[in-house]
C-alpha cells in the first residue's frame, strides 16, 4: 500500500516526495482547502444518517453530506431492476445519473445504452455514466457507496 508522505527533507515545507503521491497532490492543486493553513475534517456515520430514501422495489439508500461531497449507501435487493422499478418514476428510458463508487458486497450488472455491459463485485470501483440499466444478480443484495460532488447534487 502506497501512503502520501509529505516530506521538508524534499524540499522544504509543503514540497512532496517524488512520485505517484507528489503527482497527485499537484494535481489537485496542492491546497489544504479554500482557506490557506486550514483544513477540514467531517466525520459521520451510516448509523444515523442525514438522509435515508427508500427507493421503487425496494431499494435504499443512505445519504450522508460531508461538506462539499455527499456519499450514499445503497442497498438494492434481488430481483431489482433500475429498468422495471426506478424508470417509472424516473420518466426516462434509462438512468441519467453518473455514478462513481465501491461495491460493498453482492453483484449488479450495468449495461449502457449502446451495450457494453459489466459485471461489478464486492471490491470493484466503478465510473459509470449516463444512460444505462443496472440490475442485481444473485440471491445477495448489493450494496454499494456512491460519491457525488456538491456541484452535481440535484438539492445544491
Amino acid at each position: 500500500m502506497r501512503r502520501l508522505v509529505r516530506s521538508r527533507r524534499q524540499g522544504g515545507a509543503g514540497r512532496c516526495a517524488p512520485g505517484p503521491a507528489r503527482e497527485i497532490i499537484e494535481a489537485c492543486g496542492d491546497r489544504p482547502s479554500a482557506k490557506e493553513g486550514t483544513m477540514t475534517l467531517v466525520r459521520k456515520s451510516f448509523d444515523a444518517p442525514d438522509e435515508t430514501w427508500s427507493l421503487p422495489g425496494g431499494a435504499r439508500m443512505e445519504i450522508v453530506k460531508l461538506d462539499r461531497l455527499t456519499v450514499g449507501r445503497g442497498t438494492a435487493n434481488p430481483g431489482w431492476r433500475w429498468s422495471k422499478d426506478a424508470k417509472p418514476s424516473a420518466g426516462t428510458e434509462s438512468c441519467g445519473m453518473t455514478h462513481v463508487g465501491v461495491i460493498l458486497s453482492g453483484r449488479e450488472v450495468v449495461r449502457m445504452a449502446d451495450g457494453t455491459q459489466v459485471e461489478l463485485k464486492a471490491g470493484d470501483v466503478y465510473l459509470v455514466g449516463p444512460g444505462h440499466d443496472a440490475w442485481v444478480v444473485g440471491d445477495e443484495p448489493c450494496v454499494s457507496l456512491d460519491f457525488v460532488e456538491l456541484a452535481a447534487r440535484s438539492d445544491a
